[in-house]
């Protein structure tokens, strides 16, 4: 977790509070380190795109208020000891990034202004990137056939499942006791489901369904399921007026990223570079492991997993809305084009220039006392949590499915060629199974007798039974010991997996999860944590807000 601020020069005057019996008119605020000056607010307040003209006389004075807190907590935590991950910090990337944005800003003249014009006939052009499906937030519990002859006992002991639900025992600890699916380990929680996710039949049920209703017993492959929907979000499509900005915002990323381009077009790449064109990044991001290199230019390199947090930092901020959605190829072209624009100022000395080398300099000290600051919070926010036990127990307690071990399968298979006539050797492979289900052979046996190769598997759980093919962990969830899949295709191959063992979720120790649970027990009240940790800091330095200085400047 990280509290992401702007930084910028602090016109902090480091008199001594006890030192001045009254505040100047100047002097916003006031704490034991000194005071912060009404320049320094106004300076952040304008660097962080508060309006400051137009805004209501009550709420700008607590604008400025807010702002002096921000800017006072940033200089008490300065001043604290270091903390261990300081050591760490990455001071070549703040740096690289430093020259950058420096070298953009002297060397690449700004696009031309973006036109009312432009933006409306972008938004004609794009008209569906603005329209949001209908989605819900989906729960549900999964019986499998325990006796596929008598389906209608299946519905019955949903229906019962059902019952409790409306009679106020919670939805997701049915889940964890009753369902044969793996989603059990989360409470039954499908997520964000849109439609055409679904089978119509599924979908239409889901989606009829008001928030907090819990649907009757359905026949889904396999089995009989209920649904629950948590939230519901309705179809929405924005106006023009809704996204002006994030259109203009856009076009003019649009035009810098062309304006860049331009300049870094002609230049040579270096030797034993890593660039790969569209393709071959498709392919790369589905299959990529995270230590595979995605990018290398020069000492610069990104590997799957940075470019995976990547993605995560850049989720976006209204899901389900195309036009917002973050674009892994876009995101890539543009580090392609940072590291080349960043090539291009090493080689031309900009750097080693004499303006140019105190700038950055500032602006790295700058950076890096922002980086400093957000460490500095979350070790101080982790020392709360570490100290707040019977919160981080009262947690577990509530979530602690979220810890089960994970259902686990140890598997075995007997693979055999296709051959030229798949109906023949499908009818074969389908006879094999019934003779193992029915117990009258062994899946060695089997393997020897038509020639099969068998294929010892060994320990899977849900999460690698998918990386091998999401077809293993559809056609094994619902098997128990000794039990076999029907036959399957893969790899040109039929395919038979037989289950030798299963190990079902068993809840654990919080102390074999203490570090995880503390982790999401942060992230989950990371804003109230913050709150608290800002008040008791201002308190502790002693924090005074002028306000009659703010309503003397704002006359």
């Amino acid at each position: 977790m990280r509290f992401h601020r702007a930084i910028l020069v602090l016109a902090v005057f480091l008199v001594p509070a006890c030192a001045v019996e009254k505040p100047g008119p100047d002097v916003v605020a006031s704490f034991e380190g000194g005071t912060v000056s009404l320049e320094t607010v106004e300076q952040r307040m304008r660097q962080t795109a508060e309006g400051i003209e137009q805004a209501d006389r009550k709420l700008l004075v607590e604008a400025y208020r807010d702002q002096a807190k921000k800017i006072v907590v940033e200089q008490a935590l300065l001043h604290r000891a270091a903390v261990a991950d300081e050591a760490e910090l990455p001071l070549d990337r703040i740096r690289r990034d430093v020259i950058l944005e420096l070298f953009k800003a002297e060397h690449i003249s700004a696009p031309d202004p973006i036109s009312r014009q432009m933006i409306e006939t972008f938004f004609e052009e794009h008209e569906q990137d603005f329209h949001r499906q209908p989605r819900r937030f989906v729960w549900h519990i999964f019986r499998r056939h325990l006796d596929p002859t008598h389906p209608e006992r299946t519905v019955a002991e949903l229906a019962t499942i059902r019952e409790k639900a409306l009679a106020g025992h919670g939805f997701a600890q049915l889940a964890q006791e009753y369902s044969h699916s793996e989603t059990r380990l989360m409470g039954g929680r499908l997520g964000w489901i849109y439609r055409t996710k679904l089978p119509p039949s599924i979908e239409d049920v889901v989606f009829s369904l008001a928030k907090d209703e819990i649907s009757p017993p359905v026949e889904v492959p396999g089995g009989t399921a209920i649904f629950m929907v948590s939230e519901v979000v309705p179809e929405t499509r924005l106006a023009l007026h809704d996204v002006r900005i994030p259109i203009h915002q856009r076009l003019v990323s649009d035009a810098w990223r062309k304006r860049i381009a331009d300049l870094v077009g002609e230049s040579e790449t270096p030797e034993d570079s890593v660039v790969l064109d569209e393709d071959a990044f498709q392919e790369a991001t589905r299959q990529a492991m995270a230590g595979d290199v995605l990018l290398s230019i020069a000492d610069y390199q990104i590997t799957a997993g940075n470019f995976f947090e990547i993605m995560t930092d850049a989720r976006s901020e209204f899901p389900g809305l195309p036009f917002f959605e973050p674009n892994p190829w876009q995101i890539y072209q543009d580090l392609v084009m940072d590291q080349l624009l960043y090539f291009h100022a090493v080689r031309a000395g900009f750097p080693d220039e004499p303006d140019a080398a105190a700038e950055i300099e500032k602006r790295v000290k700058l950076a890096t006392d922002a980086a400093v600051i957000d460490l500095r919070i979350e070790a101080a926010l982790r020392q709360e949590v570490a100290e707040n036990s019977d919160a981080v127990e009262a947690f577990f307690d509530t979530n602690g499915f979220l810890y089960q071990t994970p259902l686990r399968f140890k598997l075995r298979s007997l693979s055999l060629p296709v051959g030229d006539d798949v109906d023949q050797s499908t009818a074969r492979i389908r006879s094999i199974r019934e003779a193992i289900e029915a117990g009258t052979i062994e899946l060695a046996t089997a393997a020897t007798e038509i020639g099969a190769d068998l294929v010892d598997l060994g320990w899977h759980n849900v999460t690698t039974l998918n990386q091998l093919s999401p077809k293993l962990s559809h056609y094994v969830l619902g098997i128990e010991p000794g039990g076999t899949t029907i036959p399957f295709q893969l790899n040109h191959r039929l395919n038979i997996i037989q289950v030798e063992e299963r190990q079902e979720p068993q809840p654990r120790p919080l102390a074999e999860v203490e570090d995880q649970v503390r982790d999401d027990y942060l992230e989950r009240h990371k804003q109230k944590l913050y709150s608290e940790f800002e008040a008791d800091l201002l308190h502790d330095v002693g924090f005074r807000f002028h306000e009659e200085a703010v309503l003397l400047a704002l006359r």
